[in-house]
């Protein structure tokens, strides 16, 4: 068992961010490895060929695959990512350019460092050693690679992520406000929990992995202990983690832990069949509404899952924001619907 011991003050820091740039490495990481193939397989099929013709050698060589244990089907870390490509977001980052600036203006010395913890770890090689000799070089052409990696694969798609990460950031404020970090830690996931004052990541649990993501250290060692100084700690869901746990304790970056949210696997998402009590309660259209919002969705995408006019949607939908079941989200220009607290109660009463 692993125990991030958090100081007094960091519990009322913390904090529910997301970033769309560990995203996008996540991502990279995900297709390159074929992690989850039953979760992205959709994805990953559109982005493999809409990469097809591209060549990412900064990406490459800075992003390392997972691979899958054999017979165990369960995909598992492989390797170092530079943490400058993980950073922690400080506040919910909407704007991925926003997040290349950071990247092109960041320390020298701090880029350096991870490449050098790279090459010790996969060997040198003519662009790793280009990079650490001439890094504001090498980071302009890797944020060269990473726009075009984002623009054919992920733009499209990141109002409807961002969806996802904000209705997964609002269901678990609302089990920490109301019911506290201790039943909020093993809902986050179950290999995570609170004890005394300390954050607790158990792998011993059966079909439970996780990666520490902490310099020189790639195997798990069981009570270890990690005490934390800063008095900010932040919970980043990742819809690429792949269902897994990750930390990253190491300066000058915030300590984090990132985990799989809630609706992770939207690209293949199908709409289960409402309970048959609720639909005698509710009637089939609004039951199947109310079970097809435990993941975001806008009034054409509810629609077309459901198979309805948008107009019959719309006037569904009205009629459960009225009753207090479900809310309205904005994410730039497209109003996506979720499950408020009152609507997920009822669904789960069913």
């Amino acid at each position: 068992m692993l125990r991030l011991n958090l100081p007094n003050d960091a519990l009322t820091s913390l904090r529910f961010t997301y970033s769309p740039l560990v995203e996008l490495t996540t991502s990279y990481r995900v297709l390159r490895g074929n992690w989850e193939r039953g979760t992205y397989w959709r994805w990953l099929e559109e982005a493999q060929q809409a990469i097809s013709d591209l060549e990412l050698p900064y990406m490459d060589n800075l992003i390392t695959p997972g691979h899958l244990v054999k017979g165990a089907g369960k995909a598992v870390p492989k390797g170092y990512i530079p943490d400058f490509l993980t950073p922690t977001p400080e506040c919910s980052e909407h704007d991925i350019e926003q997040e290349f600036i950071r990247l092109q203006n960041l320390d020298v010395e701090i880029v350096q460092a991870c490449i050098q913890e790279l090459i010790l770890i996969v060997g040198p090689n003519d662009l790793l050693c280009d990079f650490l000799a001439y890094p504001e070089e090498g980071m302009q052409a890797l944020i060269l690679e990473l726009r075009e990696y984002w623009k054919r694969t992920l733009a499209h798609h990141w109002h409807r992520m961002m969806a996802v990460l904000e209705n997964d950031i609002l269901y678990n404020s609302r089990i920490l406000t109301l019911n506290g970090i201790e039943t909020l830690m093993p809902n986050i996931n179950t290999l995570m929990g609170y004890d005394a004052g300390a954050i607790t990541l158990d792998w011993s649990r059966k079909d439970c992995e996780i990666e520490q993501k902490k310099k020189h250290s790639f195997t798990h060692k069981p009570d270890r202990i990690v005490d934390i100084s800063s008095d900010k700690f932040h919970l980043v869901p990742v819809i690429f983690a792949a269902n897994g746990v990750y930390y990253q304790v190491t300066e000058p970056w915030q300590p984090m832990i990132l985990y799989t949210p809630r609706g992770a696997g939207l690209w293949n998402y199908e709409t289960p069949d409402p309970p048959e009590a609720l639909e005698l309660v509710m009637g089939a259209g609004k039951s199947r509404i109310l079970v097809a919002l435990e993941t975001p969705f806008s009034t054409g995408e509810l629609a077309q899952k459901l198979s309805l006019t948008a107009g019959a949607v719309s006037q569904q939908l009205g009629k459960l924001h009225q009753a207090g079941l479900v809310e309205s989200h904005r994410s730039g220009k497209h109003v996506f619907y979720r499950l408020s607290q009152r609507g997920t109660q009822l669904v789960n009463l069913f």
